[in-house]
C-alpha cells in the first residue's frame, strides 16, 4: 500500500491530496479531495490528461519488482492517455473557432450598420413618398388634417380612421384623384357621431388595402433628418418620425439637390448626435471635457473615467431631466486630486452594458471628414465620429 501527497508539485495552488493504492501491480483505490485554483485540477472527480499522466508515472515508479505491470496493460494505458489527449486538443480547437467566428459575426454586423446608416442619411435632402399608417390629432376643433391617397386603378376610395382598440371612428369618402392616381381628404378631428375626438395617434388607412396592395394613404414631402434607434431607422418628415420600411418612393426634390449615396459628403454643414465613449486629454489646467449622457429620466447615473488600462481614474454622478439628458464636466483630475496625464481616455456610463439606451454621447455640426472612403469618420470640433454610430442626423435651424 502507498500513500503520497502531492502538494510539492502544486505549490502555487491552494491545498490539494490525493490517495492511491497498490495492489498486486495494479492501481486502485483512487480518490480525488480538495479544489485547485488553476486548470490542472477542477473542483470535480472527471480525470483529465495531467492527472492521468502524473498517475501513470506514479504507478511506473511504484511498481512492484516481481510483478511488472504487463506490456499489454501499459500500452492499453498509454492509448487511453493519446485518446484523451486528442479529445482535449479538439475541444480547445472547437472554442478557438468559436471565438473567431463570434468576432467574424461582430464584425460582419458592424459593417452591415455603418452601409445601412449610410443609406438612410443618403435621403437627406429627397423628396419621398412614405407609407402612412397613423395620423395625429392635437385636438384643436375644425383642423383640417390632410390624408393623401393612393387608388390606383380604382375611381374613388373609403378613408378609416381607427382609434387604439382598432374601432372605426370617422369613415371619408375619395372621389376624385389626379394623373398619379392620388388623391387628397381632410380630416376636422370629428368622429362620425359628430363629436370631437380626444388628442392623439389615430391609426388611418384606405378600406380595402388588406386584399389591393394600391390602396394605401401616405406622405410625401422633402426628408429633414433620420434618427437610428434599436428599433430602427426613423426619417424626419413633414414634423413626424416614420420607420424607414414605410418609404415607397424616392426622388429629387423641386430643388435639384443632389445627394451621393458614396460618399459623407452629404453630411457637411449637418446637426448630428452620436454615441461618443472617449475623451482626448491634453493635461491643460482649466480645460473641461464636456459629457453628455442619455439614459432613463429623472435618474441618478454614475460615469466612470478610465485609463488605457481600463483602470478608473475618475467617478461623476449626474441626474438626468425628463427627457433622459443630463450634461457634466471633468476637469481632468483624478480621484487622487492628481491631473491625469495627457493621453486618451474612456467614458462607461454605468448600465450601459445592459441597457442600449443608455450612453454617452456628442452633438454638434459636422466641420469636416477624416476620410472620404472606406471606414471615414466625421469631425465634430475636437470629436470623431464613426458613421455606425450615429443617433440622428437634421439640418440646422436658421
Amino acid at each position: 500500500m502507498v500513500t503520497q501527497s502531492i502538494n510539492s508539485l502544486m505549490s502555487a495552488a491552494q491545498p490539494f491530496s490525493a490517495t492511491q493504492s497498490i495492489l498486486d501491480g495494479q492501481l486502485g483505490g483512487i480518490q480525488y479531495n480538495g479544489d485547485m485554483s488553476g486548470d490542472l485540477w477542477k473542483p470535480t472527480n472527471e480525470m483529465g490528461k495531467d492527472q492521468f499522466l502524473m498517475l501513470l508515472m506514479t504507478q511506473l515508479k511504484y511498481q512492484d519488482p516481481l510483478s511488472p505491470m504487463e506490456n499489454s496493460d501499459f500500452v492499453a494505458q498509454l492509448a487511453q492517455f493519446r485518446a484523451l489527449e486528442t479529445g482535449e486538443n479538439t475541444e480547445r480547437a472547437i472554442r478557438d473557432l468559436n471565438e473567431a467566428f463570434s468576432m467574424n459575426l461582430e464584425a460582419q454586423m458592424y459593417a452591415s450598420s455603418s452601409i445601412a446608416n449610410s443609406s438612410a442619411m443618403a435621403l437627406i435632402g429627397k423628396e419621398v413618398r412614405m407609407r402612412q399608417v397613423t395620423v395625429n390629432f392635437d385636438g384643436t376643433p375644425n383642423t383640417n388634417i390632410p390624408i393623401r391617397v393612393h387608388l390606383g386603378n380604382a375611381h374613388n376610395g373609403v378613408v378609416e380612421i381607427r382609434n387604439a382598440e382598432g374601432e372605426i371612428i370617422r369613415t371619408l369618402s375619395v372621389n376624385d384623384k389626379d394623373a398619379t392616381n392620388s388623391g387628397i381628404v381632410y380630416w376636422n378631428g370629428k368622429m362620425d357621431n359628430g363629436q370631437t375626438a380626444r388628442a392623439g395617434n389615430y391609426l388611418v388607412g384606405v378600406r380595402g388595402q388588406e386584399n389591393n396592395p394600391s390602396l394605401y394613404t401616405f406622405v410625401q414631402s422633402v426628408v429633414e433628418g433620420v434618427r437610428f434607434t434599436a428599433d430602427g431607422v426613423l426619417v424626419k418628415i413633414d414634423g413626424r418620425e416614420i420607420s424607414i420600411g414605410e418609404v415607397l418612393d424616392v426622388s429629387m426634390n423641386e430643388d435639384g439637390g443632389y445627394m451621393s449615396q458614396s460618399s459623407a459628403l452629404s453630411l457637411m454643414g449637418k446637426s448630428v448626435r452620436a454615441r461618443h465613449d472617449s475623451i482626448r486629454h491634453s493635461a491643460t489646467e482649466g480645460a473641461e471635457h464636456m459629457i453628455m449622457v442619455n439614459g432613463p429620466s429623472n435618474q441618478q447615473i454614475n460615469v466612470e473615467i478610465k485609463n488605457g488600462a481600463g483602470a478608473t481614474v475618475a467617478i461623476m454622478r449626474v441626474h438626468t431631466n425628463d427627457s433622459g439628458h443630463a450634461q457634466m464636466f471633468w476637469d481632468g483630475y483624478t480621484i487622487n486630486g492628481t491631473m491625469a496625464p495627457a493621453g486618451e481616455y474612456k467614458i462607461h456610463v454605468e448600465g450601459s452594458d445592459k441597457n442600449s439606451s443608455i450612453y454617452s454621447y456628442v452633438e454638434g455640426i459636422v466641420d469636416g471628414l477624416t476620410s472620404l472612403t472606406g471606414d471615414f469618420k466625421l469631425k465634430m470640433g475636437n470629436a470623431e465620429i464613426a458613421v455606425s454610430n450615429i443617433l440622428s442626423i437634421s439640418t440646422p435651424r436658421t
